[in-house]
């Protein structure tokens, strides 16, 4: 589901745009009326946000986000070196017990954490 998700090939339709940081888009087939988009896998959008995030719990892991590969140690060291204001982030959302919440899931990829 996620390579059909970050394919570039074609005409795609971008629900949020790139330079947001956001590589998934869909397929988009131009029709008579305008256009419908197919293969959008957005099933369950909160369960497969929470589980891309899940492999920055592993040492060996990273995750790509927008332009940038990251790791757990690079999110804990915005949380250090920056004022919280800044980030937004807590300490519950980097040393996550619940890898299923997804207030911590949504703080981890704003763009001021970016």
């Amino acid at each position: 589901m996620l390579q059909l998700a970050t394919v570039d090939v074609g005409h795609r339709f971008r629900p949020i745009p790139r330079n947001l940081g956001f590589i998934i888009s869909c397929k988009k087939v131009d029709t008579e009326n305008g256009y419908d988009v197919e293969d959008m896998c957005d099933q369950d959008f909160v369960h497969n946000h929470k589980k891309l995030l899940n492999p920055l719990d592993h040492a060996s892991r990273v995750l790509r986000m927008g332009d940038y590969l990251i790791h757990m140690n690079h999110l804990q060291l915005v949380s250090e070196v920056f004022p919280f204001p800044e980030h937004g982030l807590g300490l519950s959302d980097i040393e996550r017990r619940d890898r299923q919440n997804w207030r911590s899931a949504q703080k981890l990829i704003f763009p001021k954490v970016q």
